[in-house]
C-alpha cells in the first residue's frame, strides 16, 4: 500500500472507532432537538432520591415546567453539561424545575459525579430503565422539558448548548399549557 493508501485506511479505521465507542456507550455529543417524543407523558416510576436513598414517585415531583435531564456516570458528555444544567437550574429557579435521573446500578458512582461538577439540583436513579424504555431514549444525555401535568413538550438527545435552554424558555413563554 501507498503512504497516501495507509494514510486512508487509517483514517477509516479511527473513524470506525469513534462510531463504535459512541454506539457501545449510548452517548451523544449532539443532535438537534426533537419533537417526536413530544406529546409523551411521563410514566410512573418510581426512583431513589440519589442523597438520601429514599424512592420516591418521579410524577409526584413535577408540579410546574420541568427539564428532565437522563444522564450516566460513563457518559462523557453527560458530565460535560451538568455544571450548565446546574447553572441554569440557579438561574431559573422558582419557575423551572430541573431534576437529574441516571439509570447508573451504584449509587456512590453516580454520587461522586454529583459532587464532582458541583450539582445541586435534584438527582434520583431508575435502576430498572424504565424511563429509558418510556421515553424512547436511543442515547444519553438525554433532555425533555415537561409541562407541569408530565407531558412532555421539548427534547434532545446530545449535550445541551445555550440555544438550547434558550428554546426551553421561549417553550415555556409561548406555550400556557406548559405551566398548567
Amino acid at each position: 500500500m501507498t503512504p497516501r493508501a495507509l494514510s486512508g485506511a487509517h483514517s477509516a479505521f479511527v473513524g470506525c472507532l469513534v462510531l463504535a465507542s459512541v454506539i457501545a456507550t449510548g452517548c451523544a455529543a449532539s443532535s438537534a432537538p426533537s419533537a417526536s417524543n413530544n406529546g409523551l407523558v411521563l410514566p410512573d416510576v418510581d426512583v431513589v432520591v440519589l442523597d438520601t436513598g429514599a424512592t420516591v414517585q418521579l410524577r409526584d415531583l413535577v408540579r410546574k415546567p420541568t427539564l428532565l435531564n437522563l444522564w450516566a456516570s460513563y457518559c462523557t458528555p453527560c458530565r460535560t453539561e451538568m455544571p450548565m444544567l446546574e447553572a441554569f437550574s440557579q438561574q431559573h429557579l422558582g419557575e423551572i424545575a430541573v431534576i437529574g435521573v441516571t439509570d447508573d446500578p451504584v449509587l456512590d458512582k453516580a454520587r461522586e459525579i454529583a459532587s464532582e461538577t458541583g450539582v445541586t439540583y435534584p438527582l434520583f436513579q431508575d435502576e430498572a430503565g424504565v424511563l429509558l424504555r418510556e421515553l424512547r431514549v436511543s442515547s444519553l444525555p438525554a433532555t425533555y422539558l415537561l409541562s407541569a401535568t408530565g407531558r412532555v413538550v421539548w427534547s434532545k438527545v446530545g449535550v445541551l448548548s445555550d440555544a438550547d435552554l434558550e428554546s426551553v424558555v421561549k417553550t415555556i413563554g409561548e406555550s400556557p399549557n406548559v405551566s398548567s
